[in-house]
């Protein structure tokens, strides 16, 4: 496969492959969002001050990384399935080619295990055993058609590559504070990829009637309403979870709804699929912002807990 010529160039292809799936600012943001939500949670449901430091710039770089390493990682696993139904992603048109994805990759793994040497060796090989399952997951799912095309067994195999990011964070945050694993930390982390799995299923849904032959939706298997039922108990298992705990810690019922919030545009999806069942309506926009209400909130949360 050659590279073809671009926006970008064909001495760039980087460039151009970062515009069209991975924009370096909203990425960056994004990681910010989501590791500041977890460190202030973490600090304020343990008793301590919340004061992100050297080493949480290093952690939100790390996620940013990792990120971009598995969204190569799934450019490169994902080329037969594309080929068919995504013929515009950057690998297809030959934007960018395997070389390059790896080369991508190398570098990538290469910067995480330079700035990790920094902090203390759990996270560190938390962190390289995450690149690493990402990797073997392309080997296991070429190996296993139940794998790549069960849409369940899928997800339990692939989802603890983001999971494992909030896991490097938890032990991270653990480290550089003395503090020892927890109850309410273990819930905190399952909130997160409660929060997490509703963007994800929102992704990949419609209903049976509209899929196109061949594409992989949770909703061929679970049907429409089971799916969109796993949304919403997701939804809610993360935002009362964190609402629960932010209770036991005496804040006032007020602030701690700032965890419901994610659940507007989660409730918001439900009721535009459950209307429109004659037509397709994409619904990964109202994941995306229930996903970022579930951090905002949280960041709000420990900002007004550091400030008062």
């Amino acid at each position: 496969m050659t590279t073809t010529t671009s926006a970008a160039g064909p001495r760039w292809p980087l460039l151009g492959f970062l515009r069209e799936v991975y924009a370096p600012g909203l990425h960056l943001a994004y990681a910010a969002a989501w590791y500041l939500a977890l460190e202030g949670t973490l600090s304020g449901l343990a008793g301590l001050p919340w004061r992100p430091d050297a080493r949480s710039l290093v952690c939100i770089a790390t996620f940013f990384l990792v990120l971009f390493f598995l969204r190569v990682v799934d450019e490169w696993k994902d080329l037969a399935y594309d080929r068919v139904h995504n013929p515009d992603r950057p690998l297809v048109r030959g934007l960018v080619t395997l070389r390059d994805l790896f080369r991508y990759m190398a570098l990538t793994a290469l910067a995480v295990l330079a700035i990790n040497s920094l902090l203390a060796p759990w996270p560190l090989f938390i962190v390289l055993a995450d690149l690493a399952w990402g990797l073997a997951l392309v080997a296991l799912e070429r190996r296993s058609a139940a794998l790549r095309d069960g849409m369940l067994l899928n997800l339990l195999l692939t989802y603890p590559v983001n999971v494992a990011l909030s896991v490097y964070a938890y032990a991270a945050f653990l480290a550089r504070t003395g503090a020892a694993p927890s109850a309410s930390g273990m819930l905190v982390m399952f909130a997160f990829a409660l929060a997490f799995l509703v963007y994800e299923l929102l992704r990949k849904i419609a209903w049976p009637a509209l899929a196109r032959p061949g594409e992989r939706l949770y909703s061929q298997v679970l049907g429409g309403g089971g799916a969109m039922a796993l949304v919403l108990a997701c939804a809610l298992g993360a935002s009362f979870t964190l609402f629960a705990l932010w209770l036991q810690q005496g804040m006032a019922p007020a602030l701690a709804a700032l965890t419901l919030l994610p659940l507007l545009p989660a409730g918001r999806a439900a009721w535009r699929f459950l209307r429109e069942r004659q037509q397709r309506v994409k619904l990964t926009g109202l994941g995306m912002q229930s996903l970022l209400l579930f951090y905002g909130g949280l960041c709000l949360l420990a900002l007004w807990r550091a400030l008062a």
